[in-house]
């Protein structure tokens, strides 16, 4: 098996990125070499400043923001793998995408982020800390995230992940039944919304554990998405032109059985 693509990415277009990360610094880095990318997706931060309810850390992350990469794309060396610019477009607190249907049509792909709950009072109230309201609540994003209709094809990113409940994070996950996961990843099939395969995979019995995590939990999580008949993305999330990240979710596709055929063709 030789996946050789990430579709999560980020440059310095992200205000979580460092200035030096520009297109050919993180192609630089993803792409060279002998086992680089044959198919890198860069996919920054965006809400459309076309919806309502955008944040103030979102605000300079427009639509116009987010496309200028594909001017900076027009001199940059490739190193011949296919460069696709897509967008981490924001799901707001009432599950609304945060892209209009028009302007999502000028972006190679999405993924949606139904789960950035580490924005207190923004996504998520700050007063919700018990591990099973959190878990209804991410659940119940997920599952409206899947029912977003835009004009291109899409993925879920980091599915599941309770971003910023470290402390309860194996407690929330697990309280996810094996027919709840069915049912959410039913729908993410009908929806033909893509699943990815995130960093947030790493716990402590995996191959190159990179954080103390609910590692069991990511396998069985998608394990039934896998059963469910879903396809796949990696999703490195990095924010650094650095390959590691990549590398170890190629392993964890291996890992868990998941072939070429089954990865989301965007």
């Amino acid at each position: 098996m030789d996946i050789r693509s990430d579709f999560h990415t980020h440059t310095n277009l992200s205000s979580c990125a460092a200035d030096e990360v520009t297109a050919q610094a993180l192609i630089d880095g993803l792409c060279g070499g002998s086992d680089g990318l044959r198919v890198l997706g860069i996919s920054n931060h965006l809400w459309d400043s076309d919806v309502e309810g955008g944040s103030e850390w979102y605000a300079p992350q427009n639509v116009k923001h987010v496309l200028s990469l594909r001017k900076e794309l027009e001199s940059v060396d490739t190193h011949g793998a296919r460069v696709l610019v897509g967008a981490e477009v924001e799901f707001s607190s009432d599950c609304r995408v945060a892209v209009t249907a028009e302007h999502a049509a000028l972006f190679d792909y999405l993924l949606i982020t139904a789960n950035h709950v580490h924005m207190k009072n923004f996504i998520i109230p700050a007063s919700m800390t018990d591990p099973d309201e959190v878990r209804d609540f991410i659940v119940k994003r997920f599952l409206a995230a899947c029912d977003a209709e835009l004009p291109v094809k899409c993925g879920i990113c980091h599915p599941f992940f309770p971003m910023s409940f470290p402390s309860s994070e194996n407690e929330i996950l697990s309280g996810i039944s094996d027919e709840q996961y069915g049912e959410c990843f039913e729908k993410a099939k009908a929806k033909s919304k893509s699943i990815e395969l995130h960093s947030s995979v790493f716990g402590p019995h995996l191959p190159h554990n990179n954080r103390i995590g609910a590692g069991d939990e990511y396998v069985r999580m998608i394990g039934i998405a896998k059963e469910t008949g879903c396809t796949f993305h990696i999703g490195s999330d990095v924010h650094k032109p650095f390959a590691l990240p990549g590398i170890k979710l190629r392993e964890f596709a291996e890992f868990m059985g998941i072939t070429e055929y089954q990865m989301t063709d965007f």
